[in-house]
């Protein structure tokens, strides 16, 4: 069972039983997501619900996500996320941050799938200055942990 809760500010907080995603709204239509422990599909299909909802409020969304706590993505999400990305090219710009190659695999084969361009980030610095060009007060925050 996955638990959703709404913080103040619209901060979304999806808790399953292995995983914890953050989704912040840093501006109209910019999204920060921090995904951590094994990625599960019940969960995943909810963020994508979340983002569906975010392109319906702004029309399109820049996306950021922070991977370095994802341990994986499973094969049913990522088939899952190549046919979302591939219906919505022209709605979603990403950016994400990677420390795993599998992750880093996985997010290849989904902008192949796609046709969408994943622009993918090995170090946080260049990351969170990408992010800092459309908010400039955004400081990247600590991995949570799962409980």
């Amino acid at each position: 069972m996955v638990q959703r809760t709404t913080l103040a500010g619209g901060t979304v907080v999806l808790k399953g039983d292995r995983n914890l995603v953050t989704i912040i709204h840093l501006a109209p239509g910019v999204l920060f997501l921090q995904p951590v422990g094994p990625g599960t599909p019940e969960v995943d299909r909810l963020i994508f619900d979340e983002l569906d909802r975010a392109i319906e409020t702004f029309g399109q969304i820049e996306l950021f996500a922070d991977s370095r706590g994802q341990a994986r993505i499973s094969r049913e999400t990522r088939d899952f996320a190549g046919e979302w990305a591939k219906k919505r090219k022209d709605k979603v710009k990403a950016h994400l941050l990677v420390n795993s190659k599998l992750i880093e695999m996985a997010l290849s084969v989904i902008s192949m799938v796609s046709g969408n361009t994943i622009s993918m980030y090995s170090t946080s610095e260049r990351f969170i200055s990408t992010i800092q060009k459309r908010v400039p007060s955004f400081r990247l925050p600590a991995l949570p942990t799962v409980a």
